[in-house]
């Protein structure tokens, strides 16, 4: 982990250095979590540190319900 990184967090995908991809478009990876008393699956999105390349938390998020 960079200096700055430990002082103000990772940085999103977003800032890492431009490629043939259009920014914004940068891939992530869903970590499936545990289901809630509501039935509500929960999962997380990491993504690389555009600074130091560590793996880190990028989202929080709630995934649909599956279609029978």
């Amino acid at each position: 982990m960079k200096f700055l990184c430990s002082l103000f967090g990772h940085q999103p995908p977003v800032y890492a250095r431009k490629g043939w991809y259009s920014p914004g478009e940068e891939y992530g990876r869903v970590i499936r979590g545990g289901v809630d008393g509501l039935g509500t699956e929960h999962a997380a999105v990491e993504a690389e540190c555009a600074r130091c390349g560590e793996r880190f938390v990028v989202a929080r998020i709630h995934l649909p319900p599956e279609k029978a």
